[in-house]
Formats: structure tokens, sequence, C-alpha cells
């Protein structure tokens, strides 16, 4: 085995080292022209998301959309006169003349100004260098049929609840391959919270799935885009209201349960100094709602008695986030963001036999800051460097105190088996990407590194649990207990716990988990309808002793039927490549927690000393 991952391994370096040369290839081939540029207001404050559309003499048209520091990028542009225009919602259309020649590297940056009536446009999900392709799916690497661009008025049809926002996210991706499910990234970073959705400007899904800059495979990948502020000011506010009295009720519950939750968000942005412009939203969520319980109990006689009850649960999330775009000048831009999340839930953990003592409440905290950093360096290289702190904290606390019980077929009591559980750490992200053009050739590389403090101190089933087999031995044992009689009376009538399960030990369990990874990749327009992407990423972790990961991705789009001046109504695409699902700190710190000599489980069988727990030793 050992010999097939060191073969492997020798062709996956020389396929490295073949994207490598390419790049140096490719600075021979003239053939083609690009256009690129950057969109800004008439104040110079960047407007991400502008539209904007090349239209030759044989009425072709090519599109793009500019990227959240205003640039935009069209390749392998054949040479000719084009009409080019320009527009963002909000602002007039800007049109103007263009003539492009042969190996040109054209520059065309725009102003627009603001509109006198308000414009609506419709962003389509295409990629910006499709050439002779339809006009939603062509044979670039995002331009796959389950690839898909959410922006404008129709990010206002989705939900306004985060949750609810990303379970719709997650069933928009589709089904996904690892055991992960889909993941989300927010201006270009892992994100656990999506931002209040009145500050999402764009979303993109499953966008480029083999490409070698993603560590996981794209499809199942959301990609959620900001917004940046504006040369005015601007602001909204918006209030959600949702009640039980326009709610059917349970039919399960005994009663119609109680409902209520409200969302109020808000946002204003708009400049706040020459070549700086700030954005700030606001998002507060409040439910108040029941779990229903339908459980068999005693009464005071030892009889069965149903036990049915409604547990008020309660949620409560604030979001506050910013952000601050900074022009330094015509080829620099620094974006800074920060954003802050308070979750509050009571009464956790109830389900439909538990009874109200085993709630539990929860509470978490995080702070997040990102810094990013946009370079034209040269008309055909650009540089985005991005790094990111996060400070958050966790604690789950049970409402009482003392053993759990469980009592199989009747109900589950007592205290909650989580005890008091606190999570902690710090975070923190570098990347760096750059981006050269040459040609038909989009060469792309750069890395990440990683580096997670984990601080976890899990103290669940500390307080220990007994189980009952059945209602009947729980039954006997506590109207034997009633009654005077010994543990092995109680036995022999029937009764007695049949496990009491507890953990001991030390469960605090500190980690530092680092990992990086480093990629290159091209992407090889090699016909007018036929598209090929290729590259290769290296991946490394501390936990793990294998510090040698190689993962090659190769992509193809081929458009069976389309040409220079003909669209494909047919598009044939495959692709290959390795990808790795790394070990996440919490499963560190478990296996180190659980290693035996930090905590141990400890399981008593028949144990005689019910409802009493004795000393851990």
């Amino acid at each position: 085995m050992y010999g097939v991952i060191r073969k492997f391994n020798k062709y996956a370096v020389v396929l490295f080292v073949l994207v490598l040369m390419s790049v140096g290839h490719l600075f021979g081939q003239t053939s083609s022209a690009r256009l690129h540029g950057q969109i800004t207001d008439a104040s110079g404050a960047l407007v991400p998301g502008a539209n904007i559309s090349l239209k030759n003499q044989a009425g072709k048209t090519i599109t793009a959309i500019s990227d959240e520091a205003g640039n935009y990028h069209i390749q392998a542009l054949p040479p000719g006169q084009y009409t080019f225009t320009a527009g963002a919602r909000g602002f007039a259309m800007s049109t103007q003349e263009i003539t492009v020649t042969a190996g040109q590297d054209l520059a065309v940056n725009t102003a627009l100004k603001i509109a006198v009536q308000q414009l609506e446009i419709d962003v389509q999900g295409k990629d910006e260098s499709q050439e002779g392709q339809g006009k939603d799916v062509g044979v670039s690497s995002e331009g796959n049929a389950s690839a898909l661009v959410i922006s404008g008025k129709e990010i206002d049809y989705l939900a306004d609840d985060p949750s609810d926002l990303g379970v719709q996210l997650l069933a928009l991706a589709g089904p996904v391959a690892g055991p992960n499910g889909g993941h989300v990234y927010v201006d270009g970073f892992a994100s656990g919270y999506l931002p209040p959705k009145i500050s999402i400007r764009e979303i993109k899904i499953n966008q480029n799935p083999f490409a070698a800059e993603q560590d996981r495979l794209g499809f199942g990948k959301i990609e959620v885009f900001t917004k940046p502020g504006s040369g005015q000011f601007h602001g909204q506010f918006i209030g959600d209201e949702n009640n039980a009295a326009f709610n059917s009720g349970d039919p399960f519950a005994p009663q119609k349960l109680s409902y209520n939750s409200n969302i109020f968000t808000g946002d204003i942005w708009g400049p706040l100094k020459k070549n700086l412009t700030g954005y700030l939203s606001f998002q507060r969520r409040m439910v108040n709602d029941a779990t229903p319980v339908n459980a068999i109990g005693l009464d005071s006689n030892f009889n069965d008695v149903s036990l049915t009850d409604t547990i008020p649960h309660s949620d409560r999330v604030n979001v506050i986030a910013t952000r601050f775009d900074y022009q330094i000048g015509p080829n620099h831009t620094v974006i800074g963001r920060y954003s802050y999340t308070g979750v509050k839930d009571k009464n956790l953990g109830i389900f439909q036999n538990f009874l109200a003592s085993k709630a539990f409440d929860y509470d978490a905290d995080e702070h997040r800051m990102q810094l990013s950093a946009n370079s034209q360096i040269n008309p055909r290289t650009e540089n985005n460097i991005r790094f990111e702190f996060k400070r958050s904290f966790s604690r789950a606390a049970a409402v009482n105190s003392g053993p759990g019980l469980a009592v199989t077929g009747a109900f589950e009591g007592g205290a909650s088996n989580i005890g008091r559980t606190t999570l902690g750490g710090d975070y923190y992200e570098l990347q760096n990407h750059t981006l050269m053009t040459r040609g038909r050739h989009v060469i792309k590389f750069g890395g990440r590194m990683r580096t997670a403090l984990h601080d976890s101190n899990s103290v669940e089933l500390a307080n220990g649990e007994f189980a009952f087999d059945s209602l009947d031995a729980y039954r006997t044992t506590v109207r034997g207990l009633a009654l005077g009689l010994t543990p092995a009376q109680i036995r022999a009538a029937g009764g007695g716990a049949t496990t009491f399960t507890i953990t001991t030990g030390n469960p605090h369990a500190p980690i530092t988990s680092v990992d990086g990874s480093l990629y290159a990749q091209d992407d090889w327009r090699i016909r007018s309808n036929l598209n090929v992407g290729y590259g290769l990423r290296f991946e490394a972790q501390n936990v793990i002793h294998d510090h040698f990961d190689l993962a090659p991705r190769l992509g193809l789009a081929w458009g069976i039927d389309g040409g220079n001046k003909k669209a494909a109504k047919l598009i044939l695409r495959t692709g290959f490549g390795v990808f790795f699902d790394r070990f996440t700190p919490s499963l560190e710190s478990n296996a180190e927690r659980l290693d035996g000599a930090h905590a141990q489980l400890n399981i008593v069988n028949q144990p005689d000393f019910f409802p009493n727990v004795p000393p851990a030793n």
C-alpha cells in the first residue's frame, strides 16, 4: 500500500510541475485580447455587482459582473469593435464604443452616475468569460448546470430568519459529497453564522466544483458576499412578526401551543470621508414557543399516570455587522469587517417523553474581525490577501442538579446529562490568492494557513444517570424504598436500576490545531466551446502525521454542438479530483479528552445505591 501511495504522489508532483511550467509557456500566446477595469460611482466609491456587457457588430454579447472591489475581467476576447455597457441597480447605464486589437490588454474604467429613476437589472447567473455559449450554462469552469447566482430582488424572496435561510441555501445546493454536507463561506471565509439577509449582496452556489483553490468539493459550496458602502447615505428598517393566532395547532399536543417570533433588522451605509465608505447592519431575532411532552409516570399511589405538559422555550439572537471599504489608489483597495453574534436559548433538550427537569440553557458569543486587501499589480496580475481573527465562547448548563433518570418506554427525568459544558477559543486564518491572465489562460495560485486554539471543558454525564429497563421495575424500586426494603429485597421483587453511568476525571482538553495548504491551477479556454481546468493542491495538518497529501484536480467542459458563432445547446462536463476531509479541532479535543487518562466513563451494572450517587472513588 505504501508503494502505491508513493507512486500516486510521484504522478501528482509531475502534474504540479506541469501546471507551473504552463505559466512560462503562456507568455507567447497573444492571439486574443483581454479587457479589464474598475466600476465606481461619481464619488469614487466602489460598485460591486455591476453588470458589464460587450456586444460586437454581429450582435454577439459577452457579459461580466464586477467583484467586491469593483473589478471585472473578460478573457479570450476576439479582436473587433464593441459596444461597452456598464450599469448597476440605482445607477444610470454607461455606454461607449471601444476597439480591441489582437493581443491587446485594454483597461476601461467607468464611473456610474446616480439614476434619476430606479433601474431594475435582471442579473443572470452567467460567467464573465463565456463565448458563444447559452444564456445560463456554458463551458466555463463556473458555468455548470447546477451553478446558481442569486442577487438583487431574488434575495428578497429568501427567508429573513438566518436559520431558515441556511436551510433554504443548503436545499438549493442539492446533494453533496462528503460526510459534512454543504459548506458556507462569507466574503471568502468559512462561517458558522450567516449574516443578516439585509446585508447580503450576492449568493453563489456550486461554482467550479473541481477547482484546486477549494479544499472541499465545489458541489454544496455556498458563497455569500456582503454589501459595501456607497457614495450617498441610505438606510432601511424591516420588521417581521409571526404569531400562533395565525397558525394551526399541533395534533399531538393537548392544547394549542403558544408561539410568536419577530425579527427586527436594519442597515445604513454611505460615505465617511474621501475614498472611505461604511456599512452597518443589525438584526434581533426573538422566538418564543413551547415543546409538548407526552410521558408516562407514577402518581402518589405508584399507579400509572399520563404526564402531559408544554415546556416553554425561548431563543434570542443578536447580530451586528460592519464593513469599511477604503480606496487607497486606483489599483489598491482595503476592506475591513467586524461582526458580533450573540445567542441565548432557554429550556433546550426537551423531547416528547422528557420531563421539564431535563432542560438545559445555552448561550454563545462570537466576535469576528476580517481584513482584505486587493491589489492590481499590473494589467495582467492581481493579488488578494485576507486575514481573519475570531474569538468565540459558548456555555451549556443544566437547569437542575443531581443525577439523571431514564425509564425505558415511560419517561426521562432528573437533571440534564449535559451538566455544565464550556467551549472557547481563538481562530486565525491567513489567505493569499494571485490571479494571472495570458491569452486564453487564467492562472491562479496561492495558499492558506489556519490556527485554532480550542479550549474545551465538557462535563457531560458528570452528575451520573440511573437507567431502568421498564416502568414496573422503577415502580417496584420506589415503592420498596418507601416501605424501607433493602436493595436485595427490592431486586428479589423485580426492581432495581439496570445501570448507573457517570463520567469522572479531568474533562479539560485544550488543543492547538494548525493546518496549511498550497495550490496552483490553470483554466484554459482551448476553443470557444472547449475549456479545460487542471491543477494541484497540497494539504498538511499538525495533528495528523502524514504531511504529504497531494490532491490533483481536473475538469473539462465541451460544447458539443457549439462554435465561434453558435451557442452550444448540448454541453458535456466531466471532472476528477482528490479531496481530503480534515480532522476538526473538536474531534481532536474529544480524542484527547476521552483517551482514558483525562476523563473516564464508568458504568455500574445493577447499582444498589439508587437514588444516591456515591463518591467518585
